[in-house]
């Protein structure tokens, strides 16, 4: 270690990786709790020490140099090793709370899920904010988790990396939302001719196990459903349903929110489907640090307490 880096100190690793990941010294202030001014100062520091600009201005905004992306990463395993350390130790009152949970999940999660957490966290940390991000495609997800730039996940990775830990939320019931009026209500429903009924595939980014799983049971009997769209969300869906002869397969909890006020109707499909499962997928960096680990834990509360599908 040198003279120069000596000096460094957590706080200041921390702000250098902030400033990376955002790429932005106001949204990097905000993520810290730390004023604009102050972190403008602690870019000068860091730009000192380091004898690089660290942030570059560029033709959209500022971007981080590559000694920058090079000098976060080994920041971030700093970090890691210093809050797995720590962790045990450290005492967390919700009460007190003022950080931020990163969490990826689908629109699914946000609308039968994420009400009842949300509401959990602001009676036990009213000052904690949560920060719910869409789901991406599954290696950025893992890299997202590794790195740290979230704390959880929460959907079904079809194969999860051994990096990641997990633990069974809850599961819900597959239905099919039609229509009205749909000629196939007043036919013999027969499995072929629902696969034949032109269907809305919906396949959440990220998270590919809803469609695989229904048309893995498909293919083992040979049929494959007729395919008239494809989708990242669940939410669209139901209003196309509505207006056209498409039909769409979804989780129950998810289809009781679009039955009132509409001639949508709610039907089994004709043929056995598994239940979709929901996990919650965290890393080992923050496997112990105790406001995760309190997150977790009153999401697995919260799942305990919701109704059968």
């Amino acid at each position: 270690m040198t003279e120069s880096i000596k000096p460094l100190d957590l706080g200041l690793l921390r702000c250098l990786d902030a400033l990376v990941a955002e790429s932005h010294v106001s949204r990097a202030a905000d993520k810290l709790g730390m004023g604009q001014p102050a972190m403008s100062r602690v870019l000068g520091r860091l730009r000192e020490l380091f004898g690089d600009p660290l942030l570059i201005r560029g033709a959209t905004g500022m971007i981080p140099s590559p000694r920058a992306v090079e000098l976060a990463v080994i920041a971030r395993r700093i970090l890691a090793d210093v809050d797995l350390v720590l962790g045990e130790s450290i005492h967390f009152e919700p009460a007190l709370c003022t950080s931020t949970f990163r969490i990826i999940a689908t629109d699914y999660t946000h609308a039968t899920f994420l009400p009842l957490l949300t509401r959990s966290v602001r009676e036990e940390a009213p000052s904690a904010t949560l920060s719910i991000k869409h789901p991406v495609h599954p290696k950025a997800l893992v890299l997202a988790l590794e790195e740290g730039d979230i704390e959880l996940a929460i959907g079904h990775l079809e194969e999860p990396p051994p990096s990641l830990r997990s633990v069974p939320l809850f599961v819900d019931r597959i239905v099919c939302l039609i229509r009205g009026g749909h000629p196939y209500l007043d036919g013999g429903r027969s499995v072929e001719d629902f696969v034949a009924l032109p269907h809305i595939l919906v396949t959440p980014a990220g998270f590919g196990h809803f469609q695989s799983n229904i048309d893995h049971v498909l293919a083992e009997t040979g049929l494959k459903r007729n395919v008239g769209m494809l989708s990242q969300h669940f939410m669209a869906a139901p209003y196309i349903v509505q207006s056209t002869d498409m039909v769409v397969l979804m989780p129950r909890r998810l289809a009781q929110h679009y039955l009132e006020g509409t001639d949508l109707a709610m039907i089994d499909p004709p043929l056995p489907v598994p239940s979709y499962r929901i996990f919650m997928y965290w890393h080992e960096r923050s496997h112990r640090d105790p406001g995760v680990k309190w997150l977790r834990e009153l999401a697995r509360r919260c799942a305990l307490a919701m109704p059968p599908p």
